[in-house]
């Protein structure tokens, strides 16, 4: 499992009048510097990472914005002494990690129903994400999938297809692609992706030259 990193490369096909948030700027280190020097809060990221969203998911549907309360985010980045490497700098979460946070449905119209009936399936956080908060980071969100990683493309009946913030046209690839297309776009610095057959190297790459 490893995570995505921020490019530093401009999405014209997107972003045209938007432009590029002064978030997509700063790679998670360098955010978590401007935080040690008091010039940025881990709370006004949060608010940046909302912003975000709403100016350019639903161009690219990276982000499931109905499987995670923001709130959470915020109220975690209000308490925060910034600590660790990644100190308050923003992440997102794959929908197939265990997070207790967040509507883990893998993607899955069965689970959707299960959690509807009897509450959310996840008690507690995996290894990965217990190490991710310990080192400081800032759950802000969860991202787009395959139903349960099956398919080399983000495109669940569920949730819908993710696009690739490059070209909308085209596809965001799988099955990290709602990760991939949430760092391209500028959204976080940073987001979980876990492989089984070569998706993240291949989701990266789709991301920095599908312009």
């Amino acid at each position: 499992m490893q995570a995505a990193a921020a490019t530093a490369l401009t999405a014209p096909a997107l972003f045209g009048k938007a432009g590029r948030s002064e978030l997509a700027k700063h790679d998670g280190l360098g955010l978590a510097e401007l935080i040690r020097k008091k010039e940025i809060t881990p709370a006004e990221l949060v608010d940046e990472v909302a912003r975000r969203i709403e100016r350019v998911n639903g161009q690219i549907n990276a982000v499931l914005t109905k499987n995670f309360d923001l709130d959470r985010a915020r109220d975690r980045a209000k308490m925060l002494e910034p600590f660790g490497p990644f100190g308050g700098v923003p992440v997102m979460l794959k929908n197939l990690v265990a997070y207790n946070g967040g509507r883990m449905d893998s993607s899955s119209r069965l689970n959707s129903k299960r959690i509807a009936q009897k509450g959310l399936l996840v008690e507690k956080n995996s290894p990965l994400v217990e190490a991710m908060e310990n080192a400081g980071m800032v759950v802000t969100g969860l991202t787009n999938a395959p139903e349960f990683g099956l398919i080399d493309t983000t495109e669940p009946i569920l949730h819908g297809p993710t696009r690739n913030p490059w070209n909308p046209a085209r596809t965001a690839g799988g099955s990290s692609g709602g990760s991939a297309a949430a760092v391209a776009a500028g959204i976080v610095p940073l987001a979980h992706g876990n492989d089984g057959g070569g998706s993240i190297a291949s989701r990266l790459a789709s991301a920095e030259f599908s312009a």
